[in-house]
């Protein structure tokens, strides 16, 4: 059994599982889609849930977030409690990855496909739950070439919708606003060739999307993987070849029945790491963010990241 310190230096007995933890900050990025008003909810929740916080910063500016994560982790921060979405959890990610520092999550984006996957039900009440309750474990992170991603990263007609995925629509229309930003870019969806690599050998394909998948539910949960989970230290690989509007609806249909591996026009399968190549460079979306280009090394980071999660009974099935 581990041993915490109260805020009156009183020894304490933590759960097995627990990480105590003795400099807790809030950091909120205002500008996803239930920032602004999940800020005072949170700080709120957690002082009454136990949780005593240093500090707390409500983020206008999302640019902030690294420097805010850097002055924290100076100034002795060993639980960082991040509200956002996706691409706010991996900013963080990336700069506490294979560290003592431990991520909080509150799930206040869109997709919040992280929190999913870590089985955190995306209310406040219930992801402060989790926070105070001090479980914690390690996951593993992907990584695309020298920086880490959580869940997802593709290239291709994915680039082209989140051009068109502004902040104010997916405020304004939650998941809604893939769906309309998917719509705009089907227009702009031009076929590429891709050579990958990977254990079993090199193979071209004509693709219109294709990357991977670390995590065992995908698109707003909509999809599962099978045999791909957070903590299995696989990625399941995809390309989605050039089809008609009519076959595109057939092979969604399939993946929401679980069919990922057997979809026809889908190339898919599990490995430990992949390489994309493209005769010309092409952005690549990292969890929901364009951040980098082809070619791509894509590989996992085997309990990378600390994070707290719900107790292994409270899981969502």
């Amino acid at each position: 059994m581990e041993t915490t310190l109260t805020a009156d230096n009183e020894e304490t007995v933590a759960p097995t599982g627990a990480k105590p933890h003795r400099h807790a900050v809030l950091i909120v990025n205002a500008k996803s889609r239930q920032g602004k008003a999940g800020f005072e909810t949170a700080k709120q929740t957690l002082s009454e849930m136990g949780v005593t916080l240093r500090q707390a910063y409500d983020l206008t500016d999302p640019s902030r977030l690294s420097q805010t994560v850097e002055t924290s982790l100076r100034e002795g921060a060993d639980l960082l409690v991040i509200g956002g979405g996706d691409g706010s959890f991996r900013t963080v990610a990336n700069r506490i990855a294979n560290t003592d520092a431990t991520l909080g999550i509150l799930p206040l984006g869109t997709v919040n496909d992280f929190a999913r996957n870590l089985g955190i039900e995306p209310t406040i009440p219930e992801a402060c739950r989790v926070i105070a309750e001090g479980y914690t474990t390690q996951v593993d992170l992907c990584r695309a070439n020298d920086k880490h991603f959580l869940i997802t990263a593709s290239i291709g007609y994915s680039a082209d919708a989140q051009a068109f995925l502004t902040s104010d629509l997916k405020r304004r229309f939650g998941p809604f606003g893939y769906l309309i930003a998917g719509i705009k870019a089907i227009r702009a969806i031009k076929p590429f060739a891709v050579t990958v690599k990977h254990a079993g050998g090199t193979e071209t394909l004509q693709s219109v999307q294709a990357g991977v998948i670390g995590g065992h539910y995908w698109m707003g949960g909509a999809v599962e993987i099978p045999g791909i989970s957070i903590e299995g230290g696989k990625l399941a690989f995809y390309s989605v070849a050039p089809q008609s509007g009519w076959e595109m609806l057939r092979l969604y249909r399939a993946l929401k029945r679980r069919q990922f591996y057997r979809t026809p026009g889908l190339r898919a399968f599990r490995c430990e790491e992949v390489t994309l190549e493209t005769p010309l460079p092409l952005k690549a979306v990292l969890d929901g963010d364009i951040d980098c280009e082809t070619p791509l090394s894509l590989s996992v980071a085997a309990n990378a990241l600390r994070v707290c999660v719900p107790k292994p009974e409270q899981m969502l099935s």
